[in-house]
């Protein structure tokens, strides 16, 4: 269940124009490519990761119980929030 879900966690954030993995700490992050941080709401669900809390990053324990299109929402509600305007072009229409 968890490399099925860290698959799919991958392939929703590697969709999104100019993003790139990158490992930090031994665990991957997903990023807009050149600088960027992804952004995602207020939630009591969410702690703040050692190390880069400082920079505003948060994080969102999903292995134990997640919803797909609340992950997929949230991920794209950070990339659009931090998104350059060509990127934010590049998406596909909603519809």
């Amino acid at each position: 269940m968890k490399n099925e879900l860290a698959q799919a966690v991958r392939k929703l954030c590697l969709a999104f124009p100019e993003t790139e993995e990158l490992i930090s700490h031994g665990m991957p992050n997903y990023r807009k490519i050149h600088d960027g941080r992804w952004w995602v709401t207020d939630d009591p669900r969410y702690t703040t990761p050692a190390y880069m809390g400082h920079n505003g990053w948060l994080a969102l324990e999903v292995t134990k119980r997640h919803n797909d299109q609340e992950l997929r929402q949230l991920a794209l509600e950070s990339y659009r929030h931090f998104a350059l305007k060509r990127m934010l072009a590049q998406l596909p229409d909603e519809g």
